[in-house]
C-alpha cells in the first residue's frame, strides 16, 4: 500500500516522522497517519505564521461565499495560511480566496485521496495541490460515508489558530469544528449575518455564547495578534451602464437573466458589463452562475 501510494505522489505522515504536526498530539485521538499529496509541508509555519481554518455551511448564500472567499484571500495575502475541507459552499470559497492571496492552502478530506469528491471541486482540488496540499486520515479510496465529515473536522479544529465560521444553520457541521476547536483551546470566530436567515441561526448562536465576531480579516488578524490596518483604498462606484449592473446585484448576487429583469438593458450587454467590471476587480462569477460585488 505504501509502494502504491508513493506511486501515485501520495506521502504517508505518521507521529513519528517530522513533518507530522504537533498541533494534532492536542486531539484525544490523533490520527494515525496522514495521507498528504501535494506541495506544501504540513508541520506547523514558524511562530510568525498562523493557520486560520475558515468553515461553513454547504448551502452558503451568495454573500457567505463572496464573504469567505474576500475573507481568506485577505488573510493569505498576510501570511496566513487557510485551512478548509474541500466541501461545496464556504470551504470551497475559501481555498479559492487563498489561492487568490497567494498564499497555500491545506483541504482535510473527509474520504480517501483518490476518490474525487465533490466531482465539481476537482480542478480546485489540482490547484490546491500545486501550491499547498490536500490531506485525508483515511486510505487512498475510502469512499466519502457521512460520519466521516465530523470526524475529519477535529483535524480543522486542532490545525488552527482561530477557527472561523462564516454562515452555518444550526445544525451545521461547521458548528462541530467549532465546539471541538473550544473544547482543545482554539479561539473560535463568527461572522454576523442577518436575523432570520436560516444561513445565520448558528453563527448568531455562537456569538451569544462568546465567539469573537468576524466581520473583516482585521478583526481575525486581531484575534492572532497582529495588528495591521487592511482599510482598502478608496474606489469611485463606477457610472453609467457599470453602475447600474453594480446596483443591481444588491448584497446577495443575482444571475445574468435577473440583472436584465432589474435593469432593463440588452442581455448582451449586461454580459459584456459583467466581464468589464470582473477585469476591474469589482465582481466575480461564482460557480452556480450568479455574480457578486467584490
Amino acid at each position: 500500500m505504501l509502494e502504491h501510494s508513493q506511486h501515485r505522489s501520495i506521502r504517508i505522515i505518521t507521529p513519528v516522522d517530522p513533518e507530522y504536526p504537533d498541533r494534532l498530539l492536542d486531539l484525544h485521538d490523533p490520527p494515525l497517519a496522514l495521507h498528504v499529496r501535494g506541495e506544501s509541508p504540513l508541520r506547523e509555519p514558524p511562530p510568525d505564521r498562523k493557520t486560520v481554518a475558515i468553515v461553513g455551511s454547504r448551502r452558503a448564500t451568495p454573500y457567505g461565499m463572496s464573504f469567505a472567499e474576500s475573507l481568506a484571500r485577505d488573510l493569505s495575502r498576510q501570511g496566513i495560511r487557510v485551512v478548509s475541507g474541500l466541501a461545496r459552499g464556504i470551504d470551497a470559497a475559501a481555498h479559492r480566496g487563498s489561492l487568490r492571496g497567494g498564499g497555500p492552502t491545506l483541504a482535510i478530506l473527509g474520504c480517501g485521496l483518490g476518490v474525487h469528491y465533490p466531482r465539481e471541486h476537482r480542478r480546485l482540488r489540482q490547484e490546491i495541490e500545486a501550491c499547498g496540499a490536500v490531506v485525508s486520515e483515511y486510505p487512498e479510496h475510502t469512499g466519502p460515508d457521512p460520519w466521516r465529515f465530523p470526524a475529519r473536522n477535529r483535524i480543522l479544529a486542532a490545525l488552527a489558530d482561530v477557527v472561523v465560521v462564516v454562515q452555518a444553520a444550526c445544525r451545521s457541521g461547521a458548528l462541530i469544528t467549532a465546539d471541538l476547536a473550544s473544547e482543545i483551546g482554539r479561539d473560535v470566530m463568527a461572522v454576523p449575518g442577518p436575523v432570520g436567515w436560516a444561513e445565520s441561526e448558528g453563527c448568531l448562536q455562537l456569538l451569544a455564547d462568546g465567539a469573537a465576531v468576524a466581520r473583516s480579516a482585521e478583526d481575525v488578524l486581531d484575534a492572532l495578534g497582529i495588528h495591521l490596518s487592511l482599510a482598502p483604498k478608496r474606489i469611485d462606484p463606477p457610472d453609467g451602464t457599470s453602475g447600474e449592473v453594480l446596483a443591481a446585484l444588491g448584497c446577495e448576487g443575482a444571475r445574468v437573466d435577473t440583472l436584465v429583469d432589474r435593469t432593463r438593458l440588452a442581455p448582451g450587454l449586461v454580459a459584456a458589463t459583467l466581464v468589464r467590471l470582473e477585469v476591474e476587480g469589482r465582481v466575480r462569477r461564482l460557480p452556480e452562475g450568479i455574480w457578486v460585488k467584490l
